[in-house]
């Protein structure tokens, strides 16, 4: 079984293979639920995106953790968490690290 960094690395390089060099290097990851009123995001700038996403939820397909560093900034899955409150989800499931 992979251990928790390197699902991450995985999610990362699926999801930005020509910016794995952004890979933020945390000194721990940890899984773990979140609220979403805790975490730093905006309205994300694909609109169509996120409402698929939440079409997708509503149907019940489940997507990979959230990525957030440093407690509550959301660097993989803006559209995911948007959607999730489009649908009245507010407690998630998110990789947390801590940058070095």
């Amino acid at each position: 079984m992979k251990d928790l960094t390197e699902q991450i690395v995985e999610i990362w390089k699926t999801e930005y293979p020509d910016q794995f060099e952004h890979f933020p290097r945390c000194y721990q990851w940890e899984e773990k639920m979140v609220q979403l009123n805790e975490l730093d995001f905006k309205e994300p700038k694909e609109l169509a995106k996120a409402k698929k996403y939440a079409q997708l939820i509503k149907e019940g397909v489940v997507f990979p953790p959230v990525i957030i560093i440093n407690k509550n900034w959301v660097i993989d899955g803006l559209h995911r968490v948007w959607a999730y409150q489009e649908n009245g989800i507010y407690e998630i499931k998110a990789f947390v690290g801590r940058t070095l």
